[in-house]
């Protein structure tokens, strides 16, 4: 069976390429409603995807222990604390919307919302983590060597918008001779920073 670990590194001061600069946003929100008319698809994608969005906000400022508190809001409910939105791309037909929203949230008024259920918060993001996805399959460890189901996994969590954002080297030549897993695996610091 195997066993997985990674390699982490906080590093002040270094830009993050999933930083959040707003932490009230949400961006790219997918919707594709079908309905009886376009403009009931489009107005019933709006209601998912401000739904949608206000849940990711909140995930993102909340424990995962405290998702199962977070209030279920009515669209016309979130509307209240959606500052504004903006549609990315979109296409239609004469029964279907698809659309990439993105929306911007009312700080005081999610604060005020989150406090009146008593669920702690955060909303500044923290300095950036280098992850290294280090495998161990059969005996041996593995870092650039693929497949890596454990790297592979971490690459799909980097591209989320995150408080906590990461920095995952994309395991090309340059990041190959920079470090090794032995290196890794050691805590090389000097090898370490300069993945950064």
């Amino acid at each position: 069976m195997a066993v997985l670990a990674a390699g982490l590194l906080c590093l002040a001061g270094l830009p993050a390429r999933a930083q959040v600069e707003n932490p009230y946003e949400v961006r790219g929100v997918a919707v594709d409603v079908t309905a009886e008319t376009a403009a009931a698809a489009r107005q019933q994608a709006l209601n998912e995807g401000q739904q949608k969005a206000m849940t990711i906000l909140l995930e993102r400022m909340t424990l995962k222990s405290d998702y199962a508190r977070l209030p279920g809001l009515s669209p016309e409910e979130i509307t209240e604390y959606i500052q504004d939105f903006s549609i990315a791309e979109e296409k239609s037909s004469s029964v279907r919307y698809l659309a990439r929203l993105n929306y911007r949230f009312r700080p005081g008024e999610v604060r005020d919302l989150l406090r009146a259920f008593n669920i702690p918060f955060a909303e500044t993001p923290s300095k950036p983590v280098l992850v290294l996805p280090v495998l161990r399959r059969a005996g041996a460890l593995l870092l650039w060597d693929d497949p890596n189901p454990w790297r592979a996994a971490w690459q799909q969590r980097s591209s989320q918008v995150s408080l906590v954002p990461t920095i995952l080297p994309l395991g090309d030549l340059a990041d190959v001779a920079a470090i090794g897993v032995d290196q890794v695996v050691s805590g090389d610091q000097q090898r370490l920073r300069a993945m950064a």
